[in-house]
This record gives structure tokens, sequence and C-alpha cells, in this order.
């Protein structure tokens, strides 16, 4: 970790010196604007009092920037995990969620064209046809809002225009990739424009489960977005948009971790390979999500009014096992074959979500002077209908059997209003004061009913991870907050800004889906809150050529939202299961460091580095849940909280030289190091530890000259084929955990065309 740390801060320095040395004459050297609306207004980054990471639309295709991965890999302090593709865990500053039942939220939120997208089953999708992406650290509870408590990312798509234009790209790769993109542009009038984008990808399975012999983790994914934009005059615009998309994924795989007696399977011997795996069930991914959105613009004299009107579906079905097998004979129902030992731990998804999300806001004219104002009201109404059915099936050698299953039916609906409303005031040229507040009023309801599917009962706890089979029981719940948040921002030059926050994030409280009996049902647990206390600077230096952008935070977390492994069954570890529950406190502290540098005409390095401090510093139980054996959290104080690396950097370095016609060959090499890092709070040994790794990727591109219509790229990803896992669960008493693992090494060719 030292040696990494050292290598960063010896490449900002080198940056630094650079800098002072050579001057700056040439103008194509000034550091590109851009510009964000983290604010709900357009503007410059370096102006924005706010910690952003914004990638833009060129540098998306250049490092073919296609999932939350490898946003993440290019944010500071920005960590993703997570058992799939409806799964993920968003961790940023060390605030993030692991709950993915109907009754829970994300700490962390992904906004489409700034809709919010709350259920973890749809925030991943492909990222095509961008505008660019803005990565806000930090709560953004004032502006936007909902459980907007560790950060968010905001994708934005481009938008039709006057102009008509054309693109085509095709991709081939290993593993059988093939990738397929388009976007058409066409006017249909002087006042109606239009746009359709595509994306289709096919790849191969990267991992292999042995036991069955068959390729897993493959990706079959199409996507399509359609907008019609409509300008009658000056002052209105009204922007149409439907989003589809469709996953088909067959092998989900999952490993265990320890080499021996794993799940208390007598005789089974893992594959030294770290790419096989041994399930008796393949596993799938079935999922199929579509949106219609519908933005209106109005400039009217007393201000800009704006309305965003959005329906989201997301339905999917999952199938997947984190069990093991030694013999072929091994069967996936629970049934005695003393031939076949091995064991199975089979969950079964079906949940369909469904979204409706209504905001209004009315904001100040850009140029209305010294004060500048917004004020809004947002409203949300989801309803989350999720089949949750856990198979569980032990055969050991000596013939001896247990089986479970359980079958949680989930029904929560929510529903949100919110009115909001942000002011700044220059008080002078250099200084100017920001105030604004949000009151939030949630209300969930839970309807849980567990029943028992094993014909067998061959095991004392056959529901297990259950104890008891509880008819429909409904349960409802308020959750309200008021989250402030005060800037002060000093303007000392026209490239340097400083600033300094106060700001306050609210993530909403929920009920366990899989609760194991009546009470903890029907039992809620608490919001969770955090205190964001934080300075920046934001500067230009070197006529533009320098950028540098500097955060320092202190968080207070209150009522952490923890996955904790509890013990239905006191003392019977057969009897575990993971539910949420609130601990009382951390600290979170840390520093944040982004920086672009030009050199020289055609060579750009862009940087960043982060470090984080989080600990739990209370672990006291704050939930009303019933007296359960809670494994390990009353011990937690102290510790890290998961998914939280210490240190995190990014460089990349790229390089255009002009060739003859105007053309040009673009090198580009990037590294990640990520530290190392608990999945699972507690953790006693490594079970759930991943050691720190460095991920590179590089590509080089060719650009026949100036007028050409095509564009041709060799890319690399994961270069040097790093083994890691991106997820992990406690599984046993002896915490051995299953283990979802990240891609190897992918190369490819691209080719594309364009048409103006």
């Amino acid at each position: 970790m030292i040696k990494s740390v050292v290598t960063v801060l010896a490449v900002i320095g080198a940056t630094n010196f650079t800098a002072g040395s050579v001057s700056a004459q040439d103008n194509d050297l000034a550091i590109d604007e851009i510009i964000v609306t983290a604010q709900k207004r357009a503007e410059n980054l370096q102006q924005v009092p706010i910690a952003i990471t914004a990638i833009d639309g060129l540098t998306i295709e250049k490092a073919r920037i296609q999932t939350l991965d490898d946003i993440a890999n290019r944010t500071p302090g920005f960590f993703i995990g997570g058992a799939g593709p409806v799964s993920p865990e968003l961790t940023i500053r060390g605030i993030g969620s692991t709950d993915r039942s109907s009754g829970s939220d994300r700490s962390v939120v992904v906004f489409l064209d700034e809709v919010y997208i709350g259920r973890a089953g749809g925030s991943t999708f492909d990222l095509f046809d961008l505008e660019r992406i803005e990565v806000l650290r930090g709560p953004q509870g004032t502006l936007f809002g909902r459980n907007v408590v560790g950060g968010l990312i905001h994708v934005v798509s481009k938008k039709p225009s006057a102009d008509p234009y054309a693109k085509i790209q095709a991709t081939v790769g290993n593993y059988d990739l093939i990738e397929t993109k388009a976007v058409f542009n066409a006017p249909l009038s002087d006042t109606v424009f239009s746009k359709v984008s595509f994306s289709s990808r096919d790849r191969d399975g990267v991992n292999t489960n042995i036991f069955l012999n068959k390729k897993i983790d493959n990706i079959n994914s199409r996507n399509v977005r359609g907008q019609l934009k409509i300008v009658p005059d000056d002052s209105l615009q009204v922007l149409l948009s439907g989003n589809y998309a469709l996953d088909d994924i067959q092998g989900l795989g999952f490993r265990p971790l320890n080499n021996a007696g794993v799940f208390g399977v007598v005789g089974f011997i893992p594959s030294d390979n770290f790419r096989d795996f041994q399930s008796p069930v393949e596993g799938f991914l079935d999922r199929e999500i579509y949106s219609f959105t519908a933005r209106v613009d109005k400039e009217m004299s007393i201000g800009n009014f704006t309305s965003i009107s959005s329906y989201r579906v997301v339905d999917f079905f999952q199938d997947r096992d984190f069990g093991v097998a030694s013999d072929p004979n091994f069967s996936s129902e629970p049934v005695i074959n003393p031939a076949a030992f091995g064991f199975m731990s089979r969950i079964l998804i079906d949940e369909r979500s469904e979204t409706f999300t209504q905001e209004m806001r009315l904001a100040s004219h850009p140029d209305s002077g010294k004060l500048n104002w917004l004020v809004g009201a947002y409203y949300l109404n989801e309803k989350t209908d999720r089949d949750q059915e856990r198979k569980r099936n032990l055969t050991l050698i000596n013939g001896a059997v247990t089986s479970s299953h359980p079958f949680f039916e989930q029904k929560n609906s929510t529903s949100s209003f919110a009115v909001f409303g942000e002011a700044s005031f220059e008080i002078s040229d250099k200084l100017e004061i920001t105030v604004g507040g949000r009151q939030t009023w949630d209300k969930k309801t839970m309807d849980l009913t567990v029943t028992d599917l094993d014909p067998l009962n061959l095991f004392t706890n056959s529901l297990n991870p259950a104890t008891a089979v509880f008819p429909s029981q409904v349960t409802s719940e308020k959750f309200n907050s008021f989250t402030p948040k005060a800037t002060i921002t000093f303007t000392p030059t026209d490239n340097t800004m400083a600033y300094a926050t106060v700001s306050k994030g609210f993530k909403s409280g929920g009920f366990n889906g899989l609760a194991g009996e009546p009470v903890a049902s029907a039992t809620p647990f608490l919001p969770e809150t955090a205190w964001n206390y934080e300075i920046g600077i934001k500067t230009q230096l070197f006529d533009n050529r320098l950028q540098l952008n500097l955060a320092g935070f202190w968080l207070d977390f209150k009522d952490l939202q923890l996955r904790r492994r509890l013990l239905l069954i006191p003392g019977n570890q057969a009897s575990n299961t993971i539910i949420i529950a609130n601990a009382s406190q951390a600290r979170i502290k840390g520093v944040e460091l982004e920086t672009i540098f030009k050199p020289f005409p055609g060579f750009t390095i862009t940087g960043n580095l982060a470090y984080t401090d989080a600990i739990l510093t209370d672990a006291t139980l704050k939930s009303s849940l019933p007296t359960l054996d809670v494994d390990g959290l009353v011990t937690a104080e102290g510790q890290k909280l998961p998914r939280a690396p210490e240190i995190t950097y990014f460089v990349a370095g790229e390089y255009e030289a002009p060739i003859g016609n105007g053309g040009a060959v673009v090198l580009r090499a990037e590294t990640r190091y990520t530290d190392d890092v608990f999945h699972d709070l507690g953790e006693p040994d490594p079970g759930g530890h991943q050691d720190s790794y460095n991920l590179v990727n590089g590509s080089i591109t060719y650009i026949p000259g100036e007028d050409s219509a095509w564009e041709f790229k060799v890319w690399g990803k994961n270069i040097l084929n790093k083994e890691y896992f991106v997820w992990e669960q406690p599984a046993s008493g002896a915490r051995t955990a299953i283990t979802r693992i990240g891609d190897p090494a992918t190369v490819g060719f691209t080719i594309t065309w364009r048409h103006d």
C-alpha cells in the first residue's frame, strides 16, 4: 500500500514540476470545459462546490466505459461489488447498501437523465450513446434527495439535435465477444428532432462449471433508446424518451474460499483453477427493463420551469446456487442418495417493480443577478413484488440428508413526497453563500408470507433460514427527515474556487424481506443518516493546462443499515440467515484528489487518489428485532466498514500522434489500484478479505485522416489477467465464504463508421 501511495504522489509531483517548467503558448493545450448539472442547472464543473467526477462522452468511448464497474474504476473512493447484475453493491466514501429485498433501498443511487432508479435490479445497464457521466460524492439530499446518503451516479444520454448524423460500431474479441452499436439522429422538421440508439452484446462464459462441464457467466444483452425532442419556440422544449433492455445470462458462478470441509461437505476437494466452479446447479438470469420519460422545460417571466415524469418497470428471474458437489450423482433436489455427497444452497428470485416519479421545479433565470434560487416538489410511487425461494440440500458421504425449502413472498409499496429548495447569494464578487433543504415523507407497506415447500421435512429446522411459517402479514411504517445544506464559496481568481460545506444525507428505513419469524417481519429497521463536513478547492493553472481538485471530508454516520449474519436458533449454525440490522455509529474521514494535465500537444494525463478511513465506532444494535444470536456484531467496534478500501487511485495517460492527411494514432494506458478490503463487517479471518490489486487497461486507435469516416481500435481490459473477487458472503459457523470473481483479461478489435 505504501509503495502504491508513493508511486501516485510521484506522478502528481512530476506533473506539477513539468507544469511549472513548460511555457503555455498553445491554446490547444487548454483543458476542455466540462458542463455538469449537479445543481440542476448547467454549470462549469470547476465552478460547482461539490466533489464531482465527470466523464465526458469522448472519454466514455475512448476508454470503453460500458458498466458501473468501469465508472467505479475511474472515481476516487468508489467501490462496487455484488452477487451479479441484479445485485450490485455500490459504496462511495464507505457508505453503501447490501440488501436487495423489496423493503429496502440504496445508499448510493443511479440516475438516468435525472430520473431516480431505486431498485438494485434495474440500476445496471449497458452504457452507450452518452453525453457524460457525473459521480457526486457524499450526501446530496437537498436537490437529488431520496436516499442519496453516500452519493450518486448520474448517467446523461445524448439528446436529439438539428444536425443529421449516423454512427455504426462493431466489436469482436476473445471469449467470442460480438458487439454492435448504432446511432441514428434525424430532424423531422424545423421543430421536431428524433434519435434512435441501439446496442447488442454477446460473449461466451469466462468461467467453467466443471461439475456440469459448462461455460458460465456469459453475456447476452440488447438495449434500445428512442428520443423525440419538440421545440415549438425558443421558450419551450419537450423531450420524450423510451428505453428498453433485455438480458439473458446462462450460468452464475460462485465459489468457496476455503480449501477443505466447506459447508461441512466431507470429501469435497476444490479445483486449483481460479475460474473453476463445482456447483450442481448451472443458474441463469433473465431480465427485462423498459421505461418512459417526459420532460418539459418552459422559460417563463418568473423563472425556468421543469417537469420530469417517468415510469419504469424492472422484471427479472434469477436462479443461482452457492453450493458445491463432488459426485455427479448428487441431486439438486432433497432426496436421499447415499452414493452422492454435496451441498446446494439454491436461491430463486422472481421480482417485478413498477416505479412512477414526478418532479417539478422552478429556477431563477441564469442572469438573475446576485441571487439564484430553485424550488421544487417530488413524488415517487413504487410497487415491488419479490418471490424468493431458498432450496438447501446437504448430503454427507455417510448418506445423512438434511434439507429445507422456505418460500418468502414479499410485496412492498413505497410512496414518497418531498419539497426542496436552494438559494445562492453573492455577497461580493469573490464570496457566495448557499443554503438549502429538503423535507421528505416516506411511507412503506410490507406484506410478507412465509411457507414451507419441503415435502420431506428431513431436517429438524426444515424452514432454514426461517423458523416459522406465517400467513400474509401486512405492516406499515412512516419515515420522515429534513436534510439541510449550507455552503460558502470563495473565488479569489478566475481559475480558483474554494468551498466549505455542511450537509445531511438520509436513507429511508424499511423491512427485512427474509425475516424468519412474524415479530421480525413486523419490525422495521431504522433510517440511516450522515452529516457531511467537507472542504475543497478547484483550480486550473498554467493557462488551464493543469487542473487540480482536492476535497477533504468528515462524515458522522448513524444507524447504519448493515448486512448481518444471524442464528435464528441460538447456537445452531445451520439456522444462519442474513438480515439488515442497525448499528449505532460510524466515523468516516478522507481526502480525494483529481487532476488533469496536458504537458505538451497531444499528451494528456488524468489521475485521482482517495484516502478513506471508515471505522465503526459503536456497534450497539438499535433495531427492536427479537433477541437472536447476532454473529460478530457486538465485537465489530473499531473495525473497518465493509467495501471501503483505504487507498484507491487511478492514472491514465493518452497520447495522440498526428499522421498525414490529418489522421492520428491514439495510444491510451490506464491503471486502477484498489487497497485491501473486507466485503463483510467483523470478519475474524481472511475468509472475506480481498488483497490489494491493480487492473490495467490499454488501447491503440487509428484514425486514417481528418475527413475519414472510419476509426479502428485494438483494446484490452485487465490485460495482466489479475485474479480478484468482487463479492463475498459468510456461509457457515467457520466463516466459510462464498464469492463471485472478477472478469479475466479481455481483448478485442473495434471498427467505427460515422456520417455527419
